[in-house]
């Protein structure tokens, strides 16, 4: 077993399997991304709002529970250099414990949750969905041992059958009038299948745990990290609890699929370019100019795909959400061109994290997440009187107030400073905002009358023009339809591009001087 602690043959690979893996991850984004949209159109139509705003009270609460089902002791072992059997079977022990004691809460805080939000319903559901902790936390260590020998072919299979089994079962159980029923079963399926596959395709197995296993370390890593990740999540879903308790079910399932259908198409974009920026910018740390310039290139062609995107959906999202949902979750479409909004900025915002792992300012990170968080509450807390629409209006105020002092504070500690980023993402930001413009008129002139579908398909093809036109001729510039290429075949390359790859491939863009 001692091939899972020993990663020094990964040593003259790691540019290589960091690269691969971002290819893994972002086929992978893509496939989950594909399936994911698959089931949400057909179990939108078989389900109601309030089916999913039921999911969502106990989801929000679940979800916070398992911030602390890993206690952030996966991550220590991916990063730990020397690892032993002994640490890892107490580490595989502790999280079997801690899974097992919040299945055990869980079920304890049903009838609490069930008065809190006046629905009997939620009792039952609750217990069920209790379940996923234990079965879940014995699969913590096989999945942190498989990411630490960088087998992501391996770990995307499996996240991937595991997807498709909970959605089979959860169509399944919907067309036999499961209604919610089906949304958990999902849940549950998902959890088992993926657990079942870490323990199938990783051969390790624990032994019993020790006093003396030197794990004091990899635990204080894990609570520092584990206290970062409670506050990111009860901030973002805090919206989710305000809404479910003041509105009910039927406001909250609207408000919750809007959110998830934003952040869909951010995370297959986000998820695999990160997945190649953060190795690059972690080696470019001590090298400002290099780091500066592929930090600049890499946030120009994210900002180059995701902008204009969101700027489609912000105008084009209540014929989206029909298209895809139905017209009975109209509501969820006016929400959702809301939050579209986020979109234009979300793309920059993103990669504050990058700057926070690459300079090693983690305690950084979470001291702003506890003032970004703060304000977040607050927007939350002014919205909610005007229920989904008012807390999606206010969240989105929030987030532009908070965007230029967030740029600030995560480039405090690199060689990056607020108008470097502003200027570099000048151009697709202002030619998505032309995009908004010239939807919104030709949904008055030359769009209405026209059917759904072919209306999409014309916008669309209106929205690529209107967006090429105003950056490339307008705008002069073209290093994205050079830099993105690059940046993809990147990703396949037998090897990482060097620090002088890098300089001289921004040296040569024309963009270099937005």
């Amino acid at each position: 077993m001692d091939r899972y602690f020993d990663t020094d043959h990964l040593q003259t690979r790691l540019k290589t399997l960091a690269l691969r893996g971002g290819a893994v991850t972002m086929a992978t984004q893509t496939m989950s991304f594909a399936f994911t949209l698959g089931a949400t159109a057909i179990l939108a139509r078989l389900l109601t709002p309030a089916d999913y705003g039921l999911i969502a009270m106990v989801t929000v609460i679940v979800g916070f529970m398992t911030m602390f089902k890993d206690f952030g002791l996966s991550m220590a072992t991916v990063q730990r250099a020397e690892l032993t059997q002994p640490q890892v079977s107490t580490l595989f022990w502790l999280n079997t414990a801690l899974g097992l004691s919040l299945s055990i809460l869980a079920v304890g805080l049903a009838p609490a949750l069930a008065w809190f939000y006046s629905e009997s319903r939620l009792v039952p559901l609750t217990i069920f969905l209790a379940s996923t902790f234990m079965i879940s936390g014995l699969g913590v260590q096989h999945q942190a041992l498989l990411r630490r020998q960088m087998r992501y072919g391996v770990l995307a299979a499996i996240e991937i059958l595991a997807l498709i089994c909970g959605i089979v079962l959860a169509i399944a159980t919907a067309m036999r009038g499961g209604q919610y029923w089906a949304l958990a079963i999902q849940t549950v399926t998902s959890t088992t299948f993926r657990t079942l596959g870490y323990w199938i395709l990783c051969r390790w197995r624990p032994s019993l745990p020790r006093r003396r296993a030197d794990i004091g370390s990899m635990l204080a890593f894990g609570g520092n990290l584990a206290a970062s990740n409670v506050v990111n999540y009860a901030t973002r879903n805090f919206d989710q609890v305000l809404i479910g308790r003041v509105w009910g079910d039927s406001e909250l399932g609207a408000y919750e699929r809007a959110s998830r259908l934003l952040q869909m198409p951010l995370r297959l974009i986000n998820t695999p370019i990160s997945h190649v920026a953060i190795p690059i910018l972690c080696r470019l740390q001590h090298d400002s100019s290099r780091y500066r310039e592929y930090y600049l290139k890499a946030l120009y062609s994210l900002a180059f795909i995701v902008m204009p995107g969101m700027a489609f959906i912000t105008v084009m999202a209540g014929d989206l959400v029909s298209v895809l949902m139905g017209d009975q979750w109209a509501e969820a479409g006016t929400i959702f061109g809301v939050l579209g909004i986020l979109g234009l900025i979300l793309p920059v915002s993103n990669t504050n994290g990058w700057h926070f792992i690459a300079s090693g300012t983690t305690n950084r990170m979470l001291r702003w997440s506890m003032i970004d968080g703060a304000v977040i509450v607050v927007a939350f807390l002014i919205g909610v009187p005007y229920g989904g629409l008012g807390v999606a209006v206010a969240f989105v105020a929030a987030r532009m107030v908070l965007f230029v002092p967030g740029i600030w504070y995560a480039t405090q500690t690199v060689p990056v400073d607020v108008s470097d980023v502003l200027r570099r993402i000048r151009v697709p930001l202002l030619s998505s905002l032309a995009v908004i413009v010239v939807l919104r008129i030709s949904r008055q002139t030359i769009l209405p009358g026209v059917e759904v579908g072919p209306r999409l398909v014309v916008a669309f093809a209106i929205a690529a023009f209107a967006y090429l036109f105003f950056a490339c001729v307008i705008c002069r510039s073209f290093s994205p339809l050079t830099d993105l290429p690059r940046l993809i075949l990147a990703v396949f390359r037998t090897r990482a591009p060097n620090a002088d790859d890098v300089q001289s491939s921004d040296a040569g863009s024309s963009e270099s001087s937005v």
